[in-house]
């Protein structure tokens, strides 16, 4: 029996490399043209190579979604902690790049299932920044919840 390929370090420069060349395509192009040769073209990389990084698709769409959502929480959490959290949320969420990537990510989610657990932890961080300032402008939460009850 064949041994399972080798697979390389998770922190390797040409891992990063075709982590940015497969959000660079997924910018340009939709997340449905991250596949191996284009991925490695755009790296300027041998497409022998992405397989070498990543056990197949799935596995480098994750790394992306994952490099990117932890780039997110940071930037999330730095704009809920600030003075004017709505301002700042609404100042990431109107950023081209941001939204595109977003979008593109909302359309892989129709495909990947654990993207859920990610936006929950987003949602969860949003709902309960909304409350509070809902709270401190004396807003009653009845007459607008920062999450609809469920019917």
């Amino acid at each position: 029996m064949a041994s399972p390929p080798r697979i390389a370090s998770a922190d390797a420069k040409t891992r990063a490399v075709l982590l940015d060349a497969a959000e660079r395509l997924m910018l340009e192009e939709g997340w449905a043209a991250v596949t191996g040769r284009p991925v490695a073209a755009k790296a300027g990389l041998r497409s022998q190579l992405v397989h070498y990084y990543f056990r197949n698709m799935d596995d480098l769409l994750l790394a992306v979604f994952r490099r990117r959502a932890e780039q997110g929480f940071k930037v999330q959490a730095k704009a809920l902690r600030s003075t004017q959290p709505l301002w700042a949320l609404w100042r990431i969420f109107n950023n081209p790049p941001f939204s595109v990537f977003t979008m593109e990510l909302f359309a892989l989610a129709n495909h990947r299932a654990e993207l859920a657990y990610h936006a929950e932890r987003f949602r969860a961080a949003q709902t309960e920044t909304f409350a509070r300032v809902l709270e401190e402008y004396e807003v009653r939460s009845g007459n607008l919840p920062p999450v609809p009850p469920h019917s």
